[in-house]
């Protein structure tokens, strides 16, 4: 990194000569993340903007991958220090200009993230929805309890005894861990902006947990499980 930040001090004599810029630019990435990971985010967002400052005008063409790979760090670095403005701006960058849905989803969990940290709470449920939608998961506009009572049942009979249900669980596959990534938004939106269905969507988490049998979310199947079972379905004062 330190040798990084030396190069950086001689961007001036850079600016005819594209192949070297992009080089420094992935060597300002590579800086960043590291940066990142050691929660250094203020070093890690200079770095970040040098690496933006040296692409070319038509980068989300041209370097499409690196793209996609910087401007979520950059995303990262600006949430992680409080400036929610500039993650969310580099992260609907990513959404707009992916080309599948699948390079988006990364983006639009930490979006849902971001827009609930700034009040923008519909938003933030109606976009949650919309990529539930995409895996053929549909959220529904009303839930009464005797409904919520009933999912509640059902699956404190699904989980049964936790000892036996322990050697039946198998690793979720990609979708399902995509779905559960996104229902997991739902209960603390829903809670203030639909509360007949703040339940019910943790209730649907539940089921779809069980049905799925995921073993690296065991824990969370409990804590839900119980959480359904404490509120029984009843609507926030």
């Amino acid at each position: 990194c330190l040798i990084i930040g030396q190069i950086n001090k001689g961007l001036a004599v850079l600016e005819k000569d594209p192949l070297l810029r992009t080089e420094i630019a992935e060597l300002n990435v590579k800086a960043g993340n590291q940066k990142l990971d050691r929660s250094d985010f203020g070093t890690a967002t200079s770095f970040f903007s040098v690496a933006l400052s040296l692409l070319p005008d038509d980068h989300w063409k041209s370097m499409y991958e690196f793209c996609l790979t910087l401007y979520y760090s950059v995303a990262k670095a600006a949430y992680s220090s409080g400036n929610l403005e500039k993650a969310q701006k580099a992260l609907k960058k990513i959404i707009d200009e992916s080309k599948q849905l699948p390079e988006k989803l990364q983006a639009l969990n930490l979006l849902v993230t971001v827009l609930v940290e700034r009040n923008a709470r519909e938003e933030a449920f109606t976009t949650s929805c919309e990529v539930l939608s995409n895996f053929g998961e549909v959220i529904p506009d009303s839930f009464d309890k005797k409904n919520a009572r009933a999912i509640v049942k059902e699956t404190s009979t699904m989980l049964g005894s936790l000892e036996n249900f322990q050697h039946k669980i198998k690793p979720a596959d990609q979708k399902t861990q995509y779905c559960l990534m996104f229902y997991s938004h739902l209960p603390n939106v829903a809670y203030y902006l639909k509360p007949a269905i703040s339940k019910c969507s943790i209730c649907a988490t539940e089921l779809f947990i069980l049905s799925s049998k995921l073993s690296d979310n065991f824990s969370f199947i409990i804590q839900s499980t119980i959480f359904c079972l404490q509120n029984d379905a009843t609507e926030p004062q």
